[in-house]
């Protein structure tokens, strides 16, 4: 067997084995970070449709020979994103996979999906600002749109920019 590409199996082992993530935070005013291990992909999917099955109830009663809780539907994006992952998995579409696992983070609240920001430019090239859709990240220039520009690489912080959308200087 021909061993796979270290970027593939890398990828590979993000949905399969897991990961560590490095987490920083401020805990009663101290700084950390932390090393955390991060279940695969697949599994954290495959838990949040059993989380979903479990916490759906039935709207009667159990008794007799009716059960309980009934048999429920899951999650219908997390069962997609699971067959489309397992297809580019078993067809070996590398670029596909990289890109389920970018909507598998979003999906499991990882990574928070961008936006650009509508009728504002960089200061430095003109170009394009993208920002977290969850406003949890800076401002930076994507460029200029249609004139392949690359970015200039500016960076608005986030505590800049969220004081001058409160109107502070």
């Amino acid at each position: 067997m021909i061993p796979l590409d270290p970027a593939v199996q890398k990828l590979l082992d993000t949905f399969t084995l897991g990961w560590f993530e490095t987490i920083e935070y401020t805990q009663h005013g101290v700084d950390k970070i932390e090393d955390r291990w991060q279940k695969g992909l697949i599994q954290q999917l495959s838990e949040f449709n059993h989380q979903v099955m479990r916490g759906r109830k039935s709207s009667e009663g159990g008794g007799g020979s009716k059960p309980l809780h009934p048999p429920m539907p899951i999650s219908v994006e997390a069962d997609e994103l699971l067959g489309d992952i397992m297809g580019a998995m078993r067809n070996r579409q590398w670029g596909k996979l990289a890109a389920l696992k970018d909507t598998a983070r979003r999906f499991l609240d990882y990574d928070a999906g961008t936006m650009h920001i509508a009728g504002t430019v960089c200061h430095k090239c003109g170009g394009a600002l993208v920002v977290a859709r969850d406003a949890s990240t800076s401002v930076r220039c994507t460029g200029t749109i249609g004139l392949e520009l690359e970015p200039c690489g500016q960076e608005y912080e986030r505590s800049t920019w969220i004081a001058l959308l409160g109107g502070g200087q």
